[in-house]
């Protein structure tokens, strides 16, 4: 049994065909936005599931209420993460995502669970990675090295939601290519 641990999900994502119609859906359908976009995402060291590979996608940050949800759009056929869980054309909940403090130590926790990292590397100065939580969860999870950076780059996504009036509800990107 894993003892109950105070982990808070800041963000749901979603792998979708069509980011641009994913955006404008849940815009209409539920209020969110503004988008930030970056329709090229770029990670430095990615390793799918332990072996070094490159890998393409779209992204897009929103906050809907306390939860930051992240729409993913593959780009490209080829093996990753997102593909595991949809294959191209099917599109779906991915992922849910915590900071960790220590996230060495986090990690090293979900390892020892015996959940498989699904995909991993680095983005400016925050590490991340994905484990394959799906069998047991529905979704992966992604493990965010809590940087101050990424905190203030999610809090500008927040704060533009918290006051957004409807208008320019896709904007380039609030951190440049953040997974």
């Amino acid at each position: 049994m894993v003892p109950l641990l105070s982990r808070t999900v800041i963000q749901t994502a979603y792998v979708v065909n069509d980011i641009e119609a994913a955006m404008a859906r849940w815009t209409t359908a539920f209020g969110v936005g503004p988008f930030f976009y970056n329709p090229d995402v770029r990670v430095t060291d990615p390793q799918y599931r332990g072996v070094r590979t490159e890998v393409r996608f779209a992204g897009a940050l929103a906050q809907a209420g306390s939860v930051q949800v992240e729409l993913i759009q593959p780009l490209g056929d080829g093996p990753s993460c997102y593909r595991d869980l949809y294959p191209a054309g099917r599109q779906g909940p991915h992922h849910v995502a915590v900071f960790a403090a220590d996230y060495d130590a986090e990690v090293a926790r979900y390892r020892r669970l015996g959940y498989a990292e699904a995909f991993s590397g680095s983005n400016r100065d925050m590490r991340f990675a994905y484990f394959d939580t799906s069998a047991d969860l529905g979704v992966m999870v992604e493990v965010l090295e809590d940087v101050p950076s990424v905190r203030a780059a999610f809090a500008m996504v927040k704060a533009a939601g918290d006051s957004w009036d409807g208008t320019d509800p896709v904007r380039g990107s609030a951190t440049q290519a953040r997974p």
